[in-house]
């Protein structure tokens, strides 16, 4: 069945159309459905989509999310679901913020759905209107804009999300994920992918406030094709078989890191006066409080990287920069450039789960088989191999040597 929504709301669009939008969804809960938003603005606080069921956004739609938090309501877990949510993996690093249900607020939710998408006509818009909440995390951020916890199958496709008042896509312990053609611009995280699985991005734009793509225990991973654009971290991720691939990664964010503005009170400076460098292309990110049970590994392949402080930090059992848990056991680099890095990566590789840097193919600031400033060679526990020069433990003089 297709469900178009204008048959169901009232025509002021600065009224909330939640409770008439929501019917609309709850039609598909038995047997599924298509749920069209024409052209027009819709004013919105939590919408819950159900299995076999496609949200169909065409050109010039926008959904609106409440600028007043106390708007949104918290949809109850089902039994069975756990959440894998920052606030589970990582209590130490907020311990006042586990107990609050109101950090799952969004303008999209799903528990435990199957074959469930979000599909956008060129021009769609899901705007989360930087909506302030004085309770939330870090004392100003408020509802993500899509938050789905175990669920299969989700499509994400072509549409674009702005000023989301936390992530733009909070998706924790989700199995077969595709997002395409999605574009990210401004609020927090581009994408949140902890524990999921099987997840490809690919052909987005993500123009991002906080870290483009982040994710703890993340299983098979790809992000093609993508621009990457950051004032925090192009990556904070870790998990295994993680695969950057055809990506550009460009420092210094057009949009702010948001916490930069905000001085308390409700009040922000002007956006001009945010912070803007880009901090690491990838900073580790893993948890104990769910063990992993494997090592980590990450490759870039056909990668231009411009503009970042540093490559990569991971301090091995380092539990203020969330790098207890699970190791990385492995950085594979190959057809990659990088232009004006600040200075080299922070590694501090664990000695019983030592790191290996696998190089190919690696021009920095254009001179070929250079990797200062990328690593420096002093972690005696990470070690050095290039394909074509044989296994090293050391570099000098900026360029490989067997």
């Amino acid at each position: 069945m297709i469900y178009d929504v204008k048959d169901y709301i009232s025509s002021e669009e600065d009224t909330l159309q939640t409770e008439r939008i929501q019917s609309v969804l709850d039609m598909c809960g038995e047997n599924g459905g298509t749920v069209v938003f024409p052209s027009g603005r819709y004013k919105v606080s939590s919408l819950y989509i159900h299995s076999n069921t496609t949200v169909y956004l065409r050109a010039g739609a926008e959904i609106a999310g409440s600028d007043n938090c106390e708007d949104y309501k918290v949809f109850p877990v089902p039994e069975g679901v756990i959440l894998y949510s920052d606030v589970t993996l990582i209590p130490q690093h907020e311990p006042d913020r586990k107990e609050k249900d109101e950090y799952r607020r969004a303008i999209f939710s799903a528990y435990n759905e199957t074959d469930i998408s979000i599909v956008g006509e060129n021009g769609s818009i899901i705007d989360g209107v930087d909506c302030f909440d004085a309770n939330g995390e870090e004392n100003f951020r408020g509802p993500h804009a899509i938050w789905f916890s175990s669920c299969r199958n989700v499509v994400l496709r072509g549409y674009t999300v702005k000023r989301a008042a936390d992530f733009a896509h909070q998706l924790d312990n989700c199995i077969n994920v595709t997002a395409k053609n999605v574009k990210c611009s401004g609020g927090h995280d581009g994408f949140h992918l902890n524990m999921c699985r099987n997840v490809s991005i690919s052909d987005c734009l993500m123009e991002t406030g906080d870290d483009c793509i982040a994710g703890i225990n993340v299983t098979n991973l790809v992000v093609e094709n993508c621009y990457l654009n950051t004032s925090c971290n192009m990556f904070r991720i870790g998990g295994k078989n993680i695969s950057v691939k055809n990506c550009e990664m460009k420092g210094i964010g057009k949009y702010p890191h948001r916490l930069s503005l905000y001085k308390g009170d409700g009040e922000f400076l002007p956006e001009e006066q945010g912070r803007r460098n880009t901090l690491f292309v990838m900073e580790f990110f893993a948890s104990e409080t769910v063990p992993f049970g494997q090592s980590c590994d990450v490759s870039f392949t056909n990668c231009k990287i411009t503009d970042a402080d540093r490559f990569i930090h991971y301090e091995a059992k380092n539990r203020l920069a969330l790098h207890t848990g699970a190791a990385l056991a492995e950085i594979k680099l190959e057809n990659v450039s990088v232009e004006v890095l600040e200075g080299c990566s922070v590694v501090s590789a664990d000695e019983k789960n030592p790191l290996t840097v696998t190089v190919k193919n690696i021009t920095v600031n254009n001179v070929e088989n250079v990797i200062y400033p990328l690593f420096d060679g002093n972690d005696k526990n990470t070690r050095f191999f290039n394909p074509c020069k044989g296994r090293m433990n050391r570099f000098k003089g900026n360029r490989y040597f067997q």
